[in-house]
């Protein structure tokens, strides 16, 4: 009995194998089907997903050297693309420099003219005594108006200034005139503030003081220099 079963199993191990699994074709077990068949039959299926996963690669790889159009490849389009994209933002950078304005460069010659008057008063004192009380007058406006005018924030501001005559040969007097546009609440703020214009005015002097020529001008203490703003009720 033990011998024939033996026989029997010798005979399915070697005769009963299908020729298509061995060939790596794939055939759905049946309930007679041997489960070393079984097996062999999963490892053939796993080399098959192997080779179709290195097979998947080489493709991807291979998408870029795609011809998509005439001779030009998938790489190429794509440089194409890149290139044109750098290409619009810098130009587009260079016109928004040529275009852009910044108001802050704009001057209006008209504001001088049509805008609201604003009065500031203020002395100085000279170091030394005035020999001519007309010569002192005529260098200290020339040397207010230079100063004012010349200033890249106040200049398009500046009206006039004027001194005026006194008995007092130490002590100069005068007037400033600035000119401001509708909205002027931060301009009087900040940039026409009384510390601001009295600052601008006190460097000049002692840039004056340091320059060679210094001694022809007008002697200024600077620690003198007083500026009160006038008619401010309109603001």
């Amino acid at each position: 009995m033990s011998n024939g079963m033996a026989t029997a199993e010798e005979g399915i191990q070697e005769s009963d194998i299908p020729l298509s699994v061995i060939n790596g074709s794939s055939v759905e077990p049946t309930e007679s089907t041997p489960l070393g068949v079984e097996v062999e039959k999963d490892t053939v299926q796993s080399s098959r997903n192997i080779t179709y996963s290195e097979t998947g690669c080489k493709k991807s790889c291979n998408d870029c050297s795609t011809v998509v159009c005439w001779k030009c490849r998938l790489w190429m389009l794509l440089l194409v693309i890149f290139g044109a994209v750098i290409v619009v933002i810098i130009v587009s950078l260079v016109l928004y420099s040529v275009i852009y304005t910044d108001e802050d460069d704009t001057v209006d010659n008209s504001l001088k003219s049509t805008g609201k008057p604003q009065y500031y008063e203020g002395t100085m004192r000279l170091k030394q005594l005035a020999s001519d009380d007309v010569m002192t007058t005529d260098k200290a406006k020339q040397m207010l108006t230079d100063v004012y005018n010349s200033s890249p924030a106040l200049g398009r501001y500046f009206v006039e200034a004027v001194v005026f005559e006194s008995n007092d040969t130490t002590t100069v007097t005068y007037s400033l005139k600035f000119a401001l546009p509708p909205d002027h609440s931060l301009l009087l703020q900040y940039t026409l503030s009384e510390e601001v214009l009295v600052n601008v005015l006190k460097q000049y002097v002692c840039d004056q003081e340091d320059s060679p020529e210094g001694g022809q001008g007008l002697q200024i203490e600077p620690s003198s220099l007083i500026l009160t703003a006038v008619n401010r009720s309109y603001t």
